[in-house]
């Protein structure tokens, strides 16, 4: 799926299913140990997946993150329906 970000109008970014799914584990609070324990993964697989994230979206912090992806439609807020 490719999202637009409206800042950037020429870019498009794709995320993975398991990309948006650290998204949505970070919105629901999830911290790093319980997203790698959640995907069969180590703590490091998934701080590198985030730094990714962050720098796929311009975001410093995984607030950030967070905010940017519902902004853009990547992921829909569990908690404002």
């Amino acid at each position: 799926m490719s999202i637009t970000d409206n800042s950037y109008p020429e870019e498009r970014i794709t995320l993975t299913e398991t990309e948006k799914g650290i998204i949505m584990m970070l919105m629901i609070g999830g911290h790093l140990k319980e997203i790698a324990r959640l995907l069969s993964v180590t703590e490091y697989r998934v701080n590198s997946d985030l730094m990714r994230l962050r720098w796929k979206l311009r975001c410093d912090t995984n607030t950030q993150l967070v905010a940017k992806a519902i902004g853009m439609g990547i992921v829909e807020n569990v908690y404002c329906q």
